[in-house]
């Protein structure tokens, strides 16, 4: 999924901004994973429905991590239970990799009701269908869902009519061969392990309905009459929002929703994270900017996707008018600005994983087990004294030991 050598700006904004999100189905470290069931019997009594969450993404059924069933015409489901409702950005579903093309023309629904059963429109909310007359699936599917629900199911059938340009399909059967579906979610807004934040900011919101903890509600909606954004009226001084975490975690990025009218006046804005929960930005001594929005390269995005990669329990929106200040973006005001922020989406992993899914544990040989949340390198430095950052390589008898590959920081490794 990585790649070596990241060719533009717009590969490397993908590979960074779709990859490193907590694994809330199956994260080893917290009781997060759900209950599965299907409707109709495994192949054999290893092939069970749980196979598809156990962690393992081997797609060789001889592994027997895949929830199988026999071939049959009649309408096929999966689904998946967790213990409490989840901001879900994706799913990453591995397909038994002989016979992934049976799964042409799936389907994939989020629901809230434990007794949902797909295809039940008015209980559940259809989030995906694979089009059966454009192709075979892939055997590795990344399916967007961006919606806050408790359960994720997987359907099949054979309709009357069935066809397909997917070459080979049996047109009349069907058969489940899932081998690991991984929910990806948002660290700012779990509320399974008290992660949701506790946000707050430095100015009174602009009424009742626009307070600091309406950006990190799991509602990235932009339109302030919706009431889901921190919103406070326009002034003259320094203005902040922070969010502070219930544990530190090794963030990749953040997705950042402003509000959709007036999402110009946060030009030249800055980004902090920080550890201490007395932090008030933009005091350097205890957070470090990770983003500055340069005032004279236009206006800001209406959504922006910042890159942090750092291991931080807290992230800071700041922004100001200091005297002097212009801007190339048009219509801001120079001398006022105002907070309009509707959602802050914290994306990574647990203080001490890394890596597509959050699958890999940072290396011993990293300062406090801390690494690159993209490819593991030790770039917060080495556990060793003797080692040298990045690299971790141990002297010993003054001779320079490599203690295991290494990348330097920002880039990614092919997997």
């Amino acid at each position: 999924m990585f790649s070596d050598l990241i060719v533009g700006i717009m590969l490397m904004q993908f590979v960074s901004r779709t990859t490193c999100f907590l694994n809330l189905a199956h994260n080893n470290p917290q009781p997060l994973q759900g209950t599965a069931t299907m409707n109709k019997p495994s192949f054999n009594s290893e092939w069970i429905a749980q196979r598809a969450f156990d962690g393992d993404t081997n797609q060789n059924y001889s592994g027997k991590s895949c929830v199988i069933t026999q071939l049959q015409p009649g309408p096929l489901w999966w689904k998946v239970w967790l213990n409490r409702r989840f901001d879900i950005a994706y799913l990453e579903i591995y397909l038994r990799s002989d016979t992934y093309k049976r799964s042409t023309g799936f389907s994939i629904y989020a629901y809230d009701d434990e007794s949902f059963t797909p295809p039940n429109g008015t209980t559940g909310a259809l989030v995906y269908h694979h089009d059966p007359m454009s192709g075979c699936p892939h055997p590795i599917m990344n399916i967007t869902v961006n919606r806050v629900a408790q359960g994720v199911a997987f359907y099949n059938e054979r309709p009357p009519g069935f066809s397909t340009s997917c070459p080979g399909v049996d047109t009349r059967n069907t058969s489940l061969g899932i081998c690991e579906v991984k929910v990806m979610g948002n660290l700012a807004h779990t509320t399974l392990l008290k992660l949701q934040g506790n946000a707050t900011m430095n100015t009174l919101p602009f009424n009742d309905n626009w307070t600091a903890q309406r950006a990190v509600d799991g509602n990235s909606n932009q339109l302030y009459f919706n009431n889901s954004c921190a919103i406070t009226k326009v002034q003259s001084g320094p203005l902040w929002w922070k969010v502070w975490l219930q544990s530190k975690f090794n963030i990749a990025y953040l997705e950042i929703y402003l509000r959709s009218d007036t999402y110009n006046r946060s030009t030249g804005f800055y980004i902090y994270t920080y550890d201490n929960e007395l932090f008030t930005p933009p005091h350097d001594a205890t957070g470090s900017v990770v983003y500055h929005h340069n005032p004279m390269s236009g206006c800001p995005d209406s959504i922006m996707n910042i890159t942090v990669n750092r291991v931080a329990q807290g992230v800071a929106f700041y922004n100001e008018r200091p005297p002097g200040f212009s801007t190339s973006c048009s219509g801001v005001d120079a001398s006022t600005t105002s907070l309009g922020i509707c959602e802050v989406k914290v994306m990574g992993c647990n203080a001490a994983r890394y890596h597509p899914g959050c699958t890999d544990e940072c290396s011993s040989k990293c300062k406090n087990s801390h690494c690159d949340v993209f490819n593991g390198s030790c770039i917060h430095g080495c556990a060793s004294p003797t080692a040298i950052t990045t690299n971790c390589t141990a002297f010993l008898s003054g001779t320079a030991k490599a203690l295991g590959p290494q990348r330097g920081p920002g880039k990614s490794k092919t997997t």
